[in-house]
């Protein structure tokens, strides 16, 4: 063990080793074990190290008399054991006492490394037994670039941008900003679920897929989606959606014309800075005005910047997708073992990087396989509600039984998928411990440390084509399982994701 521990470390472990961690010691020993890595791989085998030499001392141990054990006291909490007097005589009583003594001690510890652990990692999770989902929000992504794609230009009628924006074409990732068209129609489909009609002249800015700012011009906004996010700014008011489609228009002094044409709309109008706390619920078929001075009304004539020809303008184009899907040429997938003899615990992302780049392997316990999906499940483990599709296949180096899991695994899992239409896809992995999802490069989802079952749910932008994926996988101990899969568009939660297979349709 080349890790120096800090003395305070060092006296937490003798203690936890003595059984006489306090409640204080306790929690600080936690702290160092969350937040750093080395720690935890000393721990494990120092924990290791110490019942290996109990049980060899058990056999080598000679004595005439018991003596003391010394005591440690820590706030109201004593480890005292009274000092043993005995004679040759009762010898072997005081060396079975010493045998039980030492059998529990290593119960003790092996019941505080698993409270250690679980506290550790479980810690912050709910107790109610649902599913720990991680989102791709939670993942410092490495291109930023790709952090600001907001949506898709879906289709095009006649349209002129701004001098600047004249690159922008049908079939373009949206990237956040100021978008000014001159002139013409444009559709721009949000990763959130809205979509965007604008005709022009209108100067509107995106910040985000769940933001949309109208300056001035007419916009028509569409959300099918219930679950969708999209707030609304005006210069006048704020408008949120209620399963909705409607159209604002903001005229040069800031007023907005707002027509619901299905749903309902919470409008929040604007005086200055302030936006008011109380919201005005306009319905469908209902016409609504907000002025810059606060001032609001409903109107029970047609503006006539939103007649039914003005609707008509602003009409869906062509810009339904046909059904995306991606079909995937197979994976290969590489299973490596730890070596035993290391004392080398799989807690972390970066030691399953090590072992996979040859460090502590077992180098008789390396398989290689090609495989249709990632869809494993540790032999013989008992089925339950954590698995998400049905497929159940076992490990690679699992085949026939003829290798033990127990001791610690990593794979990786290479392979092509081909995209049939320029979009957002979301990718879910259910993992029991550690896992990396990369596309292209990219860190899509990352899902690291020792755990039950747990999904995560990552999204990424995809143009039409070929792109690389690579999956690294680990598991330290038993209950192995790792399953991938895919869906169309930004999903948050499980329910619409299939297997990443050789050929996936999506909804």
């Amino acid at each position: 063990m080349s890790y120096d521990p800090s003395p305070e470390f060092a006296g937490l472990l003798e203690v936890l080793v003595e059984g006489c961690l306090t409640e204080q010691e306790k929690a600080l020993l936690t702290e160092i074990l969350r937040n750093d890595a080395e720690a935890r791989t000393f721990f494990v085998e120092y924990m290791s190290l110490h019942a290996t030499l109990q049980w060899e001392a058990i056999e080598l141990f000679q004595m005439d008399k018991a003596g003391g054990i010394a005591h440690r006291v820590s706030g109201e909490k004593s480890c005292d054991m009274a000092n043993l007097d005995v004679d040759k005589a009762s010898l072997p009583a005081v060396k079975t006492a010493w045998h039980r003594g030492a059998v529990w001690a290593l119960a003790s510890m092996a019941l505080a490394s698993c409270f250690l652990f679980a506290f550790v990692y479980w810690s912050g999770e709910s107790g109610s037994g649902e599913r720990r989902v991680i989102h791709s929000s939670e993942i410092r992504r490495k291109n930023t670039n790709q952090n600001s794609f907001v949506g898709i230009l879906s289709a095009t009628h006649n349209a002129q941008w701004s001098p600047t924006m004249a690159n922008l074409t049908q079939g373009n990732f949206i990237v956040a900003g100021d978008f000014t068209l001159v002139s013409g129609k444009v559709s721009i489909d949000l990763f959130e679920g809205g979509r965007i009609f604008a005709s022009g002249p209108a100067h509107f800015n995106v910040s985000s897929d769940q933001s949309l700012v109208i300056a001035s011009g007419k916009v028509r906004v569409s959300i099918e989606d219930e679950h969708a996010r999209l707030k609304v700014e005006t210069p006048a008011a704020e408008l949120i959606h209620i399963g909705t489609e409607f159209i604002v228009e903001v005229w040069p002094d800031g007023t907005s014309d707002l027509a619901v044409l299905d749903g309902a709309v919470e409008v929040y109008p604007r005086l200055q800075d302030t936006v008011s706390t109380s919201a005005q619920y306009v319905h469908a078929g209902n016409e609504f005005r907000i002025m810059p001075n606060g001032k609001y009304g409903t109107y029970p004539e047609k503006f006539a910047s939103l007649d039914e020809d003005s609707l008509q303008d602003l009409n869906p184009m062509d810009a339904e997708f046909s059904t995306p899907a991606i079909s995937s040429e197979g994976f290969n997938v590489r299973y490596v073992k730890v070596d035993p003899d290391e004392n080398v615990a799989l807690l972390e992302l970066s030691l399953a990087d090590r072992l996979l780049n040859g460090e502590f392997i077992a180098s008789e316990d390396v398989f290689t396989e090609r495989v249709p999906l990632i869809d494993f499940e540790e032999r013989g483990h008992t089925k339950n509600s954590e698995n998400l599709f049905s497929q159940d296949l076992p490990f690679p180096g699992d085949r026939g039984g003829q290798v033990d899991l127990d001791d610690g695994f990593a794979i990786h899992a290479s392979g092509w998928i081909e995209i049939s239409q320029t979009w957002i896809y979301s990718f879910l992995t259910n993992a029991d411990d550690g896992v990396r999802l990369r596309i292209d490069g990219q860190d899509v989802i990352i899902d690291d440390g020792f755990h039950s079952p747990t999904i995560s749910i990552g999204s990424i932008p995809l143009t039409r084509g070929k792109h690389h994926i690579e999956l690294v996988y680990y598991d330290m101990h038993r209950g192995a399982r790792l399953e991938l899969g895919v869906a169309s568009g930004k999903r948050r939660d499980s329910s619409s994701f299939i297997p990443l297979r050789i050929s996936s349709p999506l909804e």
